[in-house]
């Protein structure tokens, strides 16, 4: 008996079970060919070919044409198949019309409907996916997805934003839509950390959404805390910021971007938000018309999160992401303190020179008596968007003080509310000259008020540029004569 070169089928197998009988255990070939369904003629070929070609004489063999078309050709095929791969998808009746004309032209035997419908029909499904909708959708349907997972708590956190269906009021009395940013530990599926406000996404809520994800909570029920060793995100602008380059190098930290036009890596973070829409968002009533303050929502999104989200079975990993969290972690990596840790989060803006009067920075003066002993010399400089009041000086590798800035002393001011305010002064002041240039008009005489104007004009006017034109000769000559 030979070796079979080919995996036995379920009838090769069936065969070979009750002509193994036959020949070692004496049953007899009538009641063997009935077992088989077979005349005893087919059984006693059937036992030649086993003993001359092994199992694999047991094989059904196929038809040499097998596949093949008798009135289509392999080429032939192939131009039909190419016609019906066309985009936009075509009918499969226009299809066969042309073939029909083509046929027709070069006295050919033409295929009918249902042989160009069957070519069709066994074209690969990947093959009509990429020639009728795209590179994209073949990628999405079709492309091999490596689906990498962590091996331990903080080896990979997931960070993403999403916009709730909530609306919310903040401190300042502004109505806007709620934005959660929610960073989630790869391997139990737990939120480390997260930030809601109606702000839009910004490399600002990333730190802070980080700040509460590395730093130990006061709920004992939300033990989750330490330093990760690699961040995955998309490509947002809030994302690939130098903020958080910046915020990744102080921590020590591996800063991953997702490829473009790939969410599956992010499928985790993005069923997160999903849960949140599903369980959290249906409880929270905060129409447009009569807000919640944001702080009431965030008191509930946190009870939600503590009592519920970590103790809930997860089914990817089936068990809960507290239970997976306090089973695998050891000693966390943590900053030295939590003011250590808000130094690092802090944004860093370029080298600046101290001067006698202290530092300029954003159009204000900060001063210390530290800065006495750097004057001429050039330190750099950590501060916070949310409070501009202070800047934290640092040179020769350490920290040297905290400078305050006198006009804003005593008061918590944006970076983004003094901007709006200089540009709310700026029009005011503008419309101040505006109008008493009017009115200054009006108290000349007509002809001095339009010689003062022409004046003006000629003074004020800024130099133009000379663009070139392309005329024919005279008619450049005349141009440039008048």
């Amino acid at each position: 008996m030979t070796e079979s070169s080919t995996p036995a089928t379920g009838r090769q197998l069936e065969l070979y079970r009750i002509i193994d009988r036959y020949l070692n255990q004496g049953v007899p070939a009538q009641l063997a060919a009935l077992a088989l369904g077979l005349t005893e003629r087919q059984f006693y070929r059937a036992v030649q070919k086993y003993q001359k070609q092994g199992i694999d004489g047991l094989g059904r063999k196929n038809r040499r044409d097998k596949g093949r078309r008798k009135v289509v050709s392999a080429d032939f095929q192939k131009i039909i198949e190419g016609m019906c791969l066309q985009k936009p998808k075509p009918s499969l009746a226009w299809v066969h019309r042309k073939i029909q004309d083509h046929c027709k032209k070069e006295g050919l035997d033409c295929p009918s409907y249902s042989v160009v419908w069957r070519i069709y029909d066994e074209i690969p499904g990947e093959q009509k996916v990429y020639a009728h909708e795209g590179a994209k959708a073949y990628k999405h349907e079709y492309g091999i997805i490596h689906r990498w997972s962590a091996a331990a708590p903080n080896e990979i956190w997931q960070c993403d934003n999403k916009e709730l269906k909530l609306y919310a009021r903040d401190l300042k009395g502004r109505v806007g839509r709620v934005w959660l940013t929610a960073i989630e530990d790869d391997y139990s599926r737990a939120i480390m950390g997260y930030y809601l406000g109606i702000e839009a996404p910004s490399s600002l809520r990333v730190a802070l959404a980080l700040r509460q994800a590395i730093w130990h909570k006061p709920e004992a029920g939300w033990p989750m805390s330490g330093i990760p060793t690699k961040f995955f995100t998309d490509h947002g602008s809030d994302f690939t910021s130098s903020h958080i380059e910046q915020v990744a190098g102080d921590l020590k930290f591996e800063l991953i971007n997702s490829v473009v036009g790939e969410a599956e890596p992010r499928g985790k973070v993005e069923r997160l938000f999903r849960t949140t829409n599903q369980l959290f968002v249906p409880d929270i009533k905060s129409p447009k018309d009569d807000p919640l303050p944001i702080e009431e929502i965030d008191t509930a999104f946190r009870k939600w999160l503590v009592e519920t989200y970590l103790v809930r079975k997860n089914e990817d990993i089936d068990e809960t992401p507290l239970e997976r969290w306090k089973a695998a972690i050891r000693i966390p990596n943590m900053p030295v303190s939590q003011n250590a840790l808000d130094l690092m989060l802090l944004h860093v803006e370029k080298a600046r020179k101290v001067r006698r009067d202290g530092i300029r920075f954003k159009s204000f003066r900060y001063f210390d008596l530290e800065l006495s002993k750097y004057v001429k010399e050039e330190v750099s400089i950590r501060y916070d968007p949310r409070d501009m009041s202070e800047i934290f000086v640092y040179a020769d590798g350490g920290f040297v003080c905290k400078a305050y800035c006198r006009e804003l002393e005593g008061k918590e001011t944006s970076l983004r509310e003094i901007i709006r305010e200089r540009a709310v002064r700026k029009n005011e002041v503008k419309a101040a000259v505006q109008e008493r240039k009017m009115l200054a008009a009006t108290l000349l005489t007509p002809s001095t008020a339009k010689k003062e104007i022409a004046e003006n004009t000629i003074k004020t006017e800024p130099t133009r540029r000379i663009f070139k034109y392309f005329y024919e000769r005279e008619q450049y000559d005349s141009t440039s004569r008048n």
